[in-house]
């Protein structure tokens, strides 16, 4: 199935696996951005096609996906980490920053269980001369 198609199906099996996303306007958003990160996960070029296989899988990503999306935009929590100590002068500088969760975990963390469910669908990386 081409890409808008399998957005398509995604959306769809998601809210059946999840009746609790209803704000169609960020599933859509993830939705894509799901489908971008698992194309690339799995060496997809634009003209790839997706095994419909892979619609189930997704369909179990996005909503976790959601759900991190909804409590992050609702939320003011700021992630809190060390930034420098020093040791003389007894002085510890901390680090805020906004959470980030799609752009700061890896596809492995995203994935969680189902990166290796995906690792049969990858495609070989082949470079040519």
């Amino acid at each position: 199935m081409d890409r808008s198609e399998f957005i398509k199906e995604l959306k769809r099996a998601a809210k059946i696996v999840n009746t609790g996303l209803d704000d169609d306007e960020v599933l859509d958003y993830l939705a894509e951005e799901v489908t971008d990160r698992l194309s690339i996960y799995l060496n997809y070029s634009d003209e790839d096609t997706f095994d419909k296989r892979i619609v189930r899988i997704a369909a179990r990503i996005l909503p976790s996906i959601y759900n991190q999306t909804k409590a992050n935009a609702e939320s003011t929590d700021v992630e809190q980490g060390i930034k420098s100590i020093s040791d003389n002068g007894q002085t510890v500088t901390f680090t805020d920053r906004a959470k980030s969760y799609m752009a700061s975990e890896s596809d492995e963390q995203i994935f969680g269980g189902f990166a290796e469910l995906l690792k049969p669908y990858r495609r070989p990386n082949v470079l040519t001369r």
